[in-house]
């Protein structure tokens, strides 16, 4: 066997990145672009001493699960196969590492779990900019080179990624813009990057340039026209000499510096550098799978390693007691506290178990939850409140013992007893005051309503305005009204009357801080020093 001979064979299998092999007297042949089963002409390009490479010629005989017409780029190397080809591909990928670390046979892999489309699912695009003999290519590089094969359809991002493209290319065209030369280290585009979300109502546009350029304003301006559903203009500098697409210097040019997306109604917020899934329809089934694998108890504490912006910890906190997230970028880091403030899975948690007793039960929780909040109305705790959320206003107070009240019982009455004790909860890393609103929830106060919406079924009937919580409609203005008529029905016919809350006298000033020393000294300590 020598370099350029010619030889017909079958495929019997696939490398681990998608090279079909063939055997010649059991030595072994790999080959882009074919398929298991094709009977195919090749000539031998390259030989090693116990490999080589081939080109195909011709298909003898195929399948019926070729796929042609797609351009073949980096990172997209198995387009020449149909997408249920593609996934028995992967199932076989993951058998052979297992056959080779534990014994053929030793463990059975299961089917992988498909999409219904395979393609034009992925929300997030980032592409390379080059121009050649002053033509301006976007696209995707060839395998093996940073040649840019300058594509106006990719199969697999979003249709409105495709567009948006294509326009962006004329656009720089167009404009004449400054566009980066690797070999040489000059000019300015590198990247442009797009994310959308699920619903596709709100799209992020990403520059990735080596500096500021000229006509910039006037670039961010007129992408700004091209879709109504752009919220977001982003520039990253990446000044280095480097393959990595990602320089340290964000900056907003327009709108917003994030999108939203929701999975399985959690909403998150996505910055430019953070990590999300790229494929939302399979990030459910997969975030799903693997948590029923996991078998988690309620009592369970687990750890997200490289949480990002904290989309399966959110998975998770549905079904265990505590999630601990651990990301290095600083970005993802700030989204995913942002994330599980504004989701407030404890919230629904109640809501699903209290939406599931009788209305006795829920009228039950709202009384009780108003006893601990009369309970808890007092001078020293007020003041704690303030040193943790810098706001004296009573909503502020009443928003702050909710928030209290969710933390359970034991936490509960250790700070009703000595306010002092707050500090000992103040266990995570942030400066006094610039958490704003993180000791608060308000949503806790809503938690019967929200239950006995939901048991009822009223908000499918009722015609006003729509509240939401994690994106589902729970309740409209006119149920509220018909909620608390029943609520004081209930609480006539079980003799409650409504107290009033005492009268508090106040021994300190939020105007000067040092009156607050003498009543939280702990946490005026901690708060302030």
């Amino acid at each position: 066997m020598q370099k350029n001979d010619i030889f017909e064979g079958k495929v019997i299998d696939y490398t681990h990145d998608g090279l079909g092999v063939v055997k010649i007297d059991n030595f072994p042949i790999f080959i882009e672009d074919v398929i298991e089963g094709e009977v195919i002409e090749f000539k031998i390009i390259k030989l090693k001493k116990n490999l080589g490479y081939g080109k195909v010629l011709n298909i003898i005989e195929s399948p019926k699960n070729r796929v042609d017409g797609i351009p073949k780029t980096s990172g997209a190397n198995l387009v020449h196969m149909n997408y249920e080809e593609q996934l028995k591909f992967k199932k076989k990928k993951v058998q052979n590492v297992m056959d080779k670390a534990l014994g053929k046979d030793s463990i059975e892999v299961l089917d992988t779990l498909g999409m219904e489309d395979g393609y034009h699912y992925r929300n997030k695009s980032v592409i390379p900019v080059q121009k050649v003999n002053g033509e301006v290519k976007m696209g995707y590089y060839k395998p093996r080179s940073h040649d840019v094969v300058n594509i106006e359809k990719c199969f697999i991002q979003y249709d409105e990624h495709n567009v948006l493209m294509n326009k962006l290319r004329s656009l720089i065209s167009e404009l004449n813009l400054s566009v980066y030369d690797e070999n040489n280290h000059s000019g300015a585009i590198r990247h442009i990057m797009f994310r959308t979300n699920t619903l596709k109502s709100e799209i992020m546009v990403g520059i990735v340039a080596k500096e500021k350029f000229n006509k910039l304003d006037e670039f961010v301006e007129k992408i700004s026209k091209l879709d109504d559903r752009i919220v977001s203009i982003m520039l990253n500098i990446n000044d280095k000499k480097t393959n990595v697409i990602f320089g340290d210097k964000t900056e907003n040019l327009f709108g917003k510096d994030y999108i939203t997306d929701t999975l399985d109604g959690i909403e998150f917020k996505i910055s430019l550098r953070s990590f999300y899934q790229v494929n939302p329809v399979q990030t459910e089934v997969l975030y799903s799978k693997a948590l029923e694998l996991a078998e988690l108890k309620e009592t369970d504490t687990i750890i997200d390693a490289y949480c990002g912006i904290g989309t399966i910890s959110l998975f998770a906190a549905k079904k265990v007691k505590k999630v601990y997230g651990i990301e290095i970028v600083e970005a993802a880091v700030l989204d995913a506290r942002e994330n599980a403030k504004n989701n407030n899975e404890f919230v629904d948690y109640l809501i699903n178990i209290l939406s599931k007793k009788t209305d006795e039960e829920i009228f039950d929780f709202e009384i009780i939850t108003f006893e601990l909040m009369r309970e808890s109305y007092n001078e020293k705790l007020w003041c704690a409140s303030y040193l943790v959320n810098g706001d004296t206003a009573s909503w502020s107070f009443d928003f702050f013992r909710l928030w209290l009240i969710s933390q359970g019982e034991k936490i509960y009455y250790s700070i009703i007893k000595n306010q002092d004790n707050l500090s000992k909860y103040i266990n995570i890393s942030f400066e006094a005051k610039f958490m704003t609103n993180y000791f608060e929830n308000e949503n806790f106060a809503f938690i019967p309503a929200y239950a006995f919406s939901r048991k009822n079924c009223s908000h499918n009937i009722l015609k006003k305005e729509s509240y939401k919580i994690n994106n589902r409609t729970i309740f409209q203005d006119d149920f509220i009204d018909d909620y608390n008529k029943r609520l004081n029905t209930y609480k006539r016919k079980i003799g409650y009357i409504n107290k009033k809350y005492p009268k508090i006298i106040f021994h300190w000033c939020a105007q000067f801080p040092n009156s607050m020393k003498e009543v939280c000294p702990t946490l005026f300590k901690k708060m302030y020093f």
